[in-house]
């Protein structure tokens, strides 16, 4: 859907069209869950993180003015929940009220136990690749692979220009592809 629909989605829902809120939700939901979970929130969090976001957008759409595209907005307002969430769940762990927070990662199932080891490795090799970037390389590519964002939505997030999210996400291709090669000749050797 293109942004300027969304807009005038926007215009009637702020009137209080429940339908056009209902349409918003619909199109925006899975992105910005995609984009939260992308930003390290558990999705079961996220879920609740994003619903929370439409709740208090709706709460509160006669008292927001929006500059510039509703998409911006919410992905904006995800990106502050998803950190704000993350630092308090770091301050009770610092605390020792909660369990570890490291990330489950997700494994693929295979008949071939042959294929999973392979792509177990490959998995731990991408995420080793990945730590070894720059932050915000990493932070970039992540948004773009994982929450499915367009260059120009991640600098609109950031607050970036198109041209670096794009330099960043060519470096960091290049980067993978090198090492992954790399890694693939010394194992075949």
């Amino acid at each position: 859907m293109q942004q300027e629909d969304l807009n005038k989605y926007w215009q009637f829902a702020k009137s209080g069209d429940e339908k056009a809120f209902q349409h918003i939700y619909i199109v925006l939901y899975a992105k910005l869950k995609k984009f939260s979970i992308s930003l390290g929130v558990y999705p079961e969090d996220a879920e609740d993180l994003v619903a929370d976001v439409f709740l208090n957008l709706w709460k509160n759409r006669a008292q927001i003015t929006l500059d510039g595209q509703l998409q911006s907005y919410c992905l904006r307002a995800v990106k502050n929940a998803s950190l704000n969430l993350k630092n308090s769940a770091r301050q009770r762990y610092l605390s020792h009220d909660s369990p570890k927070l490291e990330n489950e990662h997700w494994q693929p199932a295979s008949e071939n136990t042959q294929e999973t080891l392979n792509a177990n490795e490959l998995s731990e090799t991408i995420e080793r690749l990945l730590e070894q970037m720059p932050p915000m390389r990493k932070k970039i590519f992540m948004m773009s692979r994982e929450a499915g964002l367009s260059y120009k939505e991640i600098a609109e997030v950031l607050d970036i220009s198109k041209k670096t999210v794009e330099n960043h996400i060519g470096i960091a291709l290049s980067y993978l592809k090198e090492h992954l090669y790399n890694n693939k000749s010394k194992n075949s050797a």
